[in-house]
């Protein structure tokens, strides 16, 4: 595969670069509004669909209209001339065969369209508008058959929302049930700090950078 290069604006403050770096089974990034939660969110899968060829990855907000604010439009912007979009699946595919999927579930039983699907890597954006039993759901979409890879699981959260319970249970408080362990559960607390635009990082299909 041939070396293609393109800028990605932004620099990591300390925090979000903490969380670039988890290769928990479970990560979390949550506290202060204004924390860059969501830019980390966006970067981190993809810097992981860069480095990784063929990864699987999903992107979930609660409604269609925040994900399309959120996420659509600015990794449309971001990534125009290098990723192939599909607008109609809402799928961003890579040169090395990785896919970000996004997608939403508004009501409860929105989670069922994501039944039988398999996803390397999910990222769950504001996890408090998540009810517990839709994360429990989803999170059985996260498995892999790669050898290289680990699946994993990825949370930016604010206080409060319908899922904010099982949000503080497993990362804040620390309460776990039979078939959790804590070793696999990582908070990152959030600070509002700026994310520099002065710098860039620079990315290619071999995604030399070691955040991963």
């Amino acid at each position: 595969m041939r070396d293609v290069e393109f800028q990605l604006k932004g620099y990591p403050n300390p925090r979000q670069r903490a969380f670039f770096e988890s290769r928990a089974r479970h990560t979390a990034y949550g506290g202060a509004r204004g924390g860059g939660k969501s830019w980390a969110m966006r970067r981190k899968l993809v810097l992981l669909a860069l480095r990784y060829e063929g990864l699987q990855l999903l992107l979930l907000r609660r409604t269609l209209s925040e994900l399309n604010e959120n996420h659509v439009r600015l990794l449309q912007t971001e990534l125009s001339g290098f990723v192939d979009y599909n607008q109609t699946q809402r799928v961003f595919t890579f040169p090395n065969g990785s896919r970000i999927k996004l997608g939403y579930c508004d009501n409860e039983q929105d989670v069922y369209r994501y039944q039988g699907q398999e996803y390397d890597v999910i990222g769950l954006e504001e996890a408090t508008q998540f009810t517990e039993s839709q994360m429990q759901f989803i999170s059985t979409c996260n498995r892999s058959v790669r050898t290289d890879f680990t699946p994993r699981m990825y949370y930016t959260c604010n206080p409060g929302g319908v899922g904010h319970a099982w949000v503080k249970r497993l990362f804040i408080d620390r309460r776990y049930r039979a078939s959790e362990r804590a070793e696999d559960y990582v908070f990152i607390p959030a600070r509002a700090e700026t994310i520099s635009i002065s710098h860039s990082t620079r990315a290619s299909m071999k995604a030399q950078a070691t955040v991963f």
